[in-house]
């Protein structure tokens, strides 16, 4: 695997435990983006921070911002690529760090409530929407 890929996992594992917060950016609390927002600064990448957002981020201006980091790849993930997916209510706006373990670090709002790392299971997949690829870090 890619050196890049590892440096972005284990910066994820570093907030496993940190708590759900909206709009989050520190380990004091950490939402979806917050998390990868995060892995952006702390391994001194640039990046444009996603704020001023309800807890229903509007769809385009994510997909938006998001395009300016990444790029939307078809086929198999790769270990560090990020999965967009629908939320628990159905809507899509939740992302999640794929690991090279079959599994997702994530900040969840429901359930735990903090950031976490799981198997990618069939369930999570078919809530899977899209892959993204960091520009410029990988690959």
């Amino acid at each position: 695997m890619d050196s890049n890929r590892l440096v972005i996992i284990n910066k994820a594992r570093e907030y496993l435990g940190v708590p759900y917060r909206h709009q989050g950016r520190t380990h004091l609390g950490l939402d979806c983006i917050g998390l990868l927002i995060a892995i952006w600064r702390d391994t001194g990448l640039a990046y444009d921070d996603f704020n001023g957002y309800g807890e229903n981020a509007d769809i385009k201006t994510m997909a938006k911002k998001l395009d300016k980091h990444f790029i939307r790849i078809r086929g198999e993930p790769l270990p560090g690529d990020v999965f967009w997916m629908r939320a628990i209510d159905g809507l899509e706006r939740h992302l999640a760090l794929y690991t090279e373990n079959n599994t997702i670090i994530h900040s969840t709002n429901w359930g735990s409530k903090r950031v976490v790392e799981h198997r990618y299971t069939p369930q999570d997949k078919a809530k899977t929407f899209g892959i993204l690829r960091w520009k410029g870090f990988i690959d």
